[in-house]
């Protein structure tokens, strides 16, 4: 008996044998932990997201007890610039309750990494005239205070100003979306970007809705597709999820691995059509050429794609990998330019690509 309650001590985490330090470090040295009680006109949450090296998007979003909201866009969101809102104050304060904890305000003030490149997430927060501010980069903060961060986005929808009307944002979105808070999207579609497999075993025994849809019309099948895990795509397939779903714009999973720069193989064998085209009538070689992936695109015609088909402005595959070399991709991305001039791909992937379509069969006449 005094065995057992001792290995139950002992099996005290050494995260939370540090908490007890911390705290306890605090409270020896007289140090206020700044756990607020009281709200006051003018308290506030502010999320600030940073910029990286690539198409994060940098904004910040300020929470007021009293319900009002204040956004301000900065690079790559929808909306740029001030905008305002409001939220119930019911609501608001339910927020600014979750930054009360004690929790909270015994946080670092700064959670870094060695890594480079990546974006800085700032949470700031007055409550009761008490003040704290904690930075995290490259989500280097505890688990914790990153569900606060996702819990500011969630509360005031900040999806509809990232990236605006979901049922009308392009695909390349969803890559994005698979890591923010966005309305609809199922703790299905969460283990599927993760690749977790159990979850995904555990999540379809207790809710069998494989092909649930976000706010977007997108499928846990299509966040999969966002991952190089073929282990969860297939486990999507076997519990039924549909290879030719079709998002509010048309969009397929077969078009979210051409995104990814891939021709998912396993999708084809489900019966995924390989010349379905959204609203735009695109078609996932059109995609796989505009990103220069001569091997995917070889892949897709050995599947049946047809190099001929035309989009609703008359463009084929070939004509997207053109306009994607001069910069001027029809795919709907955020664009870094490469250059001037026609010089955006590499020239050896042009050839090869350009040799694959022109050296595709025609589809038999009807």
């Amino acid at each position: 008996m005094v065995r057992t309650t001792w290995r139950k001590l002992l099996s005290v985490s050494i995260r939370n044998l540090s908490w007890i330090v911390m705290l306890a470090g605090l409270a020896a040295s007289g140090q206020d932990l700044g756990n607020p009680s009281l709200f006051q006109p003018g308290d506030f949450v502010e999320l600030s997201r940073s910029g990286c090296y690539g198409e994060c998007p940098a904004y910040s979003v300020r929470v007021f007890e009293d319900g009002d909201v204040i956004w301000n866009g900065k690079f790559y969101v929808k909306v740029r610039g001030e905008k305002h809102s409001r939220i119930t104050q019911e609501t608001a304060r339910s927020l600014l309750r979750r930054f009360v904890a004690p929790e909270f305000w015994a946080l670092n003030n700064l959670y870094s990494s060695g890594v480079t490149d990546n974006p800085t997430t700032t949470i700031e927060v007055r409550i009761g005239g008490k003040s704290k501010r904690v930075s995290d980069y490259a989500k280097s903060a505890p688990e914790f205070e990153q569900s606060l961060e996702d819990a500011i986005d969630d509360v005031v929808d900040t999806h509809r100003w990232r990236h605006g009307d979901p049922r009308t944002e392009p695909l390349s979105n969803i890559f994005q979306d698979a890591t923010m808070p966005k309305v609809g999207v199922t703790s299905l579609m969460r283990a599927a970007v993760h690749g977790d497999d159990k979850g995904l075993q555990d999540i379809l025994r207790m809710n069998p809705k494989v092909d649930a849809i976000d706010s977007s019309g997108w499928t846990a099948l299509m966040y999969a597709e966002t991952t190089t895990s073929s282990d969860s795509v297939n486990l999507l397939l076997k519990a039924g999820a549909d290879p030719n779903h079709k998002s509010f714009q048309g969009d397929t999973p077969l078009m979210v691995s051409a995104m990814s720069q891939l021709f998912d193989g396993d999708l084809a064998e489900a019966g995924a059509n390989v010349n379905a085209a959204n609203t735009d009538g695109t078609t996932a070689l059109m995609i796989l050429a505009a990103k220069g992936e001569g091997d995917e695109v070889r892949d897709a015609l050995k599947a049946g794609a047809d190099a001929s088909l035309r989009d609703n402005y008359g463009r084929t595959a070939l004509d997207y990998l053109h306009l994607a070399n001069c910069g001027k991709s029809p795919l709907h991305e955020w664009e870094f330019s490469a250059g001037g001039g026609c010089d955006h791909l590499d020239k050896d992937d042009i050839r090869e690509v350009t040799a694959f379509l022109k050296g595709a069969k025609q589809p038999r006449k009807p």
